[in-house]
């Protein structure tokens, strides 16, 4: 059986439809966990209304605490041997989960995903989303998610062992919106291998009032993932200053930019500790940025400790 993760907030717009896409799978052997993040709408009157007619259907009322705990809070109580994900306001194709077992039974690896596609708030086409496919060993798929993360959550199905290997969601708020990403740079870190199917099988919403359009907290999010995770012993020097400066250091230059001091100071305190090599390219960094300001910030900044 699988176990469907569906995190809801004052959802009452999409989830009966979301909700539908999963009755409608040609793979029936599923619970759906809907985990009610202390919504005010008529969310869970909703979903309560549905799970008169599905008995597969559990409902979870918490208080709000975002998407980590609430994910957390279904691992505890899903009864599935498999887990996959599915937020309150997309869409899975009527075949997804029946098209991933048939790989499942034919191609060695753990964590699951597929391709799919990027739609408005009334479902019209945005885009294709940008991921790979084929199949990516542990280490290889960690290297990947130090550039960007190409798993979308809302496609993965993996087997509920494996959160015991890498632990649960981060509940930490500074990681709100990246949470999943932190939690497959953790599974291949605990050696998951990982496989991406080459289909559509699924519809992602974008729009203004979901937890991706916040640009500057996203920014944040993402470079406490790379901070959190960043193991020394598998990149080389080159690799070091490659991380930082395609990646690190754009997002630093969003949150002072933004006037994120404090957070800034937390992500450059700890990219002095784990890449003492990049400190000249961080006061670098600062005194173009920052101009007169940078003696006193740079200053500040250096003597930062946590």
């Amino acid at each position: 059986m699988v176990s469907i993760i569906m995190p809801a907030f004052n959802a009452e717009r999409f989830i009966a439809e979301t909700i539908l896409s999963v009755q409608n799978q040609t793979y029936q052997d599923w619970e759906l966990i809907v985990i009610d993040d202390g919504s005010t709408d008529k969310t869970g009157e909703i979903v309560k209304n549905i799970q008169l007619t599905d008995k597969r259907i559990k409902y979870i009322y918490q208080q709000n605490k975002k998407q980590a705990a609430a994910r957390n809070n279904a691992f505890g109580n899903a009864a599935g041997d498999w887990i996959a994900f599915l937020d309150a306001d997309d869409l899975w194709h009527p075949e997804k989960l029946e098209r991933q077992f048939k790989y499942i039974a034919e191609i060695d690896a753990d964590v699951f995903y597929t391709g799919g596609e990027i739609v408005n708030d009334i479902g019209e086409f945005i885009a294709i989303y940008d991921t790979v496919y084929g199949r990516y060993g542990s280490v290889e798929m960690y290297k990947l998610l130090f550039e960007r993360n190409p798993v979308p959550i809302l496609s993965v199905i993996f087997k509920k062992e494996w959160i015991a290997k890498a632990g649960l969601e981060d509940e930490d708020l500074r990681m709100t919106g990246c949470e999943d990403w932190d939690h497959w740079v953790r599974l291949a870190r605990a050696g998951a291998v990982f496989y991406g199917i080459n289909e559509s099988l699924f519809k992602y919403r974008r729009y203004e009032n979901n937890t991706s359009s916040n640009y500057v907290k996203m920014t944040m999010a993402e470079a406490c993932v790379y901070i959190k995770n960043f193991d020394d012993t598998i990149f080389n020097e080159g690799d070091k200053k490659r991380i930082f400066n395609h990646r690190l250091l754009s997002l630093i230059t969003t949150l002072l930019k933004a006037n994120r001091i404090p957070d800034a100071k937390y992500i450059l305190s700890k990219v002095k500790v784990l890449l003492p090599s990049v400190l000249n390219d961080v006061n670098g960094l600062l005194i173009r940025l920052l101009g007169a300001k940078s003696a006193r910030i740079v200053n500040k900044i250096n003597s930062y400790r946590l």
